[in-house]
């Protein structure tokens, strides 16, 4: 993978504003549809699993690799986020 193509994710991912703009709106949208008294422990599960997400994802995502190719895997991730969102 040349330097033009991280160059370009890099800049896409400034231009959608990436994990912040994602986080800005569920927050939004967690705090328009639940009823105050459960706003605080919505919240708390929401950072909980981004917090746990950030820490386990890349660990277990080299396990993956080292047992699977990464083409593979990469080909399998694409066609759950097409079925699941297709």
């Amino acid at each position: 993978m040349g330097v033009r193509w991280i160059l370009l994710a890099s800049t896409l991912q400034g231009v959608f504003g990436s994990f912040t703009s994602l986080l800005t709106g569920v927050s939004a949208y967690i705090g328009a549809v639940s009823a105050p008294n459960e706003r605080t422990t919505r919240f708390s599960v929401l950072l909980s699993m981004s917090v746990l997400a950030g820490t386990t994802g890349p660990f277990l995502s080299g396990i993956m690799v080292q047992i699977k190719s990464f083409k593979l895997l990469l080909l399998q991730m694409t066609t759950a986020v097409l079925f699941t969102h297709g």
